[in-house]
């Protein structure tokens, strides 16, 4: 149940605990000004678990207790539902959600349950209109629930007042419309607390991270990395009476010796005043 305290919900696809092979992980290499100084190290297995009054930090076991690696489309749901769906539907599924998780999402998941509650809420990704645009409309577990909760997905028109780029920087927006601002990834997490000022309950569902693991080198997994703790930083820093939650659907990133999603454990963190409770 929602306190009076705003939640900024970060989502973070394909990203978990790592080893801390310098040459495997790239969070081991990557400067993380945010996850050195909130977690005290890398970002990695060998972090070891927070709780205390203002910051929970624990490794959560992605597979949920099936066997297989753990897939977008039932991770993402079980996130977004509080359910195993996994274990409903007998066993891992992804990229996108099916009958079965549809079925799931449908019966209720946070957008819903908070919705009815009269709460607000935003999915604070910006969707342009080449995603509208698709002949063949693909939605992920996350997307599906909200817009069946009957909430809009933001568009072109909305940027900077109420969504922000997936691209942390707003380059992909301003090839589309040369008037948008660039932001420095530290800004656009400035930003996003901004925003989730204004809202009960925000969600951003950043999918590049999955992305990466499965097609970029090293190196680039490294830049988006840098990229992202900027960003993070720029929101943890100038949250006001927010929680923040930062997790995961599985691993994959955190190993670049494998172009596949990991059975590595994710991160959950939940941080800000009494996050704890």
């Amino acid at each position: 149940m929602l306190r009076k305290q705003k939640i900024l919900f970060i989502f973070l696809d394909g990203v978990g605990l790592g080893c801390s092979d310098i040459e495997i992980n790239p969070f081991i290499r990557a400067k993380t000004n945010f996850f050195e100084q909130l977690l005290g190290g890398k970002l990695s297995s060998e972090l070891n678990e927070i709780i205390s009054q203002d910051l929970v930090f624990k490794h959560i076991d992605s597979t949920l207790g099936i066997k297989g690696l753990p897939q977008s489309a039932s991770g993402q749901t079980a996130i977004v539902t509080g359910v195993n769906a996994p274990k409903i539907i007998g066993n891992h599924y992804g990229p996108y959600p099916g009958p079965s998780l549809k079925k799931i999402l449908d019966a209720g998941n946070i957008f819903s349950d908070l919705s009815a509650k009269a709460k607000s809420i935003n999915l604070l990704n910006i969707y342009p209109p080449a995603y509208f645009s698709q002949k063949r409309l693909r939605e992920n577990a996350i997307v599906y629930a909200y817009k069946t909760s009957g909430n809009r997905l933001n568009e072109l028109d909305s940027y900077l007042n109420k969504s922000i780029s997936v691209d942390l920087t707003g380059e992909y927006l301003q090839k589309i419309m040369p008037s948008l601002p660039l932001l420095s990834p530290y800004e656009t997490g400035k930003r996003a607390a901004e925003i989730s000022g204004n809202y009960d309950f925000s969600f951003f569902d950043y999918w590049p991270t999955d992305l990466t693991g499965h097609r970029s080198s090293l190196s680039e997994a490294i830049e988006l990395i840098e990229k992202l703790d900027s960003f993070l930083l720029g929101v943890y820093e100038n949250l006001k009476d927010t929680i923040l939650i930062i997790t995961s659907d599985h691993g994959n990133l955190e190993d670049k010796s494998s172009k596949t999603h990991s059975l590595a454990k994710v991160p959950l963190i939940v941080a800000g005043k009494n996050a704890k409770s």
